[in-house]
């Protein structure tokens, strides 16, 4: 049996859905973002109008324990506009003028289409020069609006994922570029303060440094007009106000951040962080229970969730996670460090904190 394959599709196994994820592959398919998937006894298919939607699957699916690197991977991504390494278990071939995937091991007949789908419909894939040519518009929801400059004719790209910054200068138009440059030279002034290169960060309160990180904080809002929906931006803008002591902004690019990617693990975590800075501890532990579930694996997560419990007043749910993340770091000094407050508070050698930072 064969799959079909349109603009770019993701195309797992079956067998390591089941065995990964929760519900197996009829839950992947029954919770696709849209409606252009299908599936035989052997693989999953799931298309995507946009190659970012489909890399960003495949990122949920990694991070679930499918393998999508090497000979052995359990999934590829299939762009019917390039010709790429696929895995050697994966046949891609036309067949009645569509184009279709199956196991390799396996007879390509009959073929499966999504229920919905009828062979007249035209679904195009947006190639790096159709870009190029037509002037972006903007985005209205899910819908990414393209028009044709010498025409007036106007394209439309479904999305089912928040727009993200695109990978180079070259996928997007005049103005992303602009916003792209933009967004580079204001990561450059903000970077070195934020602590995360090598050695520590530089001091942000010298008068230097809060220029730059004004600087930098009034840039990144000029990219979010034009990239609205990119967490990443929003998760900077977040960091750079918080160096500048700015809570509120801080909170605020933090929490949009969230509603584009609720289930990126330092979203979460910064959010969390700025929920307790601004005396929200219910709301860190809401957050954090969240990414605990979406990464169980995560010690800097679960250490979190306990700093969290603790002060909202959880203190036995707070040391089980505490004792949860030291066991999954048994060597980080901070997770040990918090499961032992956590001991004091319990036996009464220590106040339990009800503030962030204590």
């Amino acid at each position: 049996m064969a799959v079909l394959i349109e603009c770019v599709t993701v195309v797992v196994r079956n067998a390591a859905v089941d065995l990964c994820c929760p519900g197996g592959h009829k839950a992947l398919l029954q919770e696709s973002p849209n409606r252009m998937c299908c599936c035989d006894e052997h693989l999953s298919a799931l298309s995507f109008m946009d190659p970012a939607d489909a890399r960003e699957l495949g990122r949920q699916l990694a991070a679930q324990g499918l393998t999508d690197e090497g000979p052995d991977a359990d999934l590829a991504i299939v762009d019917v506009a390039e010709e790429a390494r696929r895995p050697a278990w994966l046949r891609v071939e036309k067949k009645a003028g569509h184009t279709f995937a199956w196991l390799a091991s396996e007879p390509a007949d009959p073929l499966v289409v999504p229920v919905a789908w009828h062979p007249e419909w035209s679904v195009f894939r947006m190639s790096r020069e159709q870009r190029e040519r037509l002037e972006y518009e903007g985005r209205r929801g899910n819908v990414e609006v393209y028009r044709d400059p010498e025409t007036g004719k106007r394209f439309y790209v479904g999305r089912t994922s928040p727009e993200p910054l695109p990978a180079s200068p070259e996928e997007t138009d005049s103005s992303g570029r602009q916003a792209l440059a933009l967004f580079e030279k204001a990561r450059k002034l903000v970077w070195p303060y934020l602590g995360f290169h090598e050695g520590p960060a530089a001091d942000a309160s010298t008068r230097k440094a809060r220029r730059h990180l004004q600087q930098g904080a009034e840039q990144l809002g000029r990219v979010t007009e034009r990239f609205a929906g990119a967490a990443n931006v929003f998760w900077l803008l977040g960091m750079t106000h918080r160096a500048l002591g700015a809570r509120g902004p801080s909170l605020a690019a933090f929490e949009r951040a969230y509603e584009l990617a609720p289930r990126h693990p330092d979203v979460a975590r910064e959010l969390m962080m700025a929920y307790l800075l601004a005396d929200r501890a219910a709301d860190a532990v809401r957050v954090n229970r969240r990414a605990v579930d979406d990464h169980p694996q995560d010690a800097g997560l679960r250490s979190n969730l306990a700093l969290a419990l603790l002060v909202s007043g959880q203190v036995d749910e707070a040391l089980g996670a505490a004792s949860q993340a030291a066991e999954l770091a048994p060597d980080d000094p901070i997770c040990g460090n918090l499961r032992k407050l956590i001991l004091d508070v319990q036996s009464g050698r220590r106040a339990r904190p009800t503030k962030y930072p204590f």
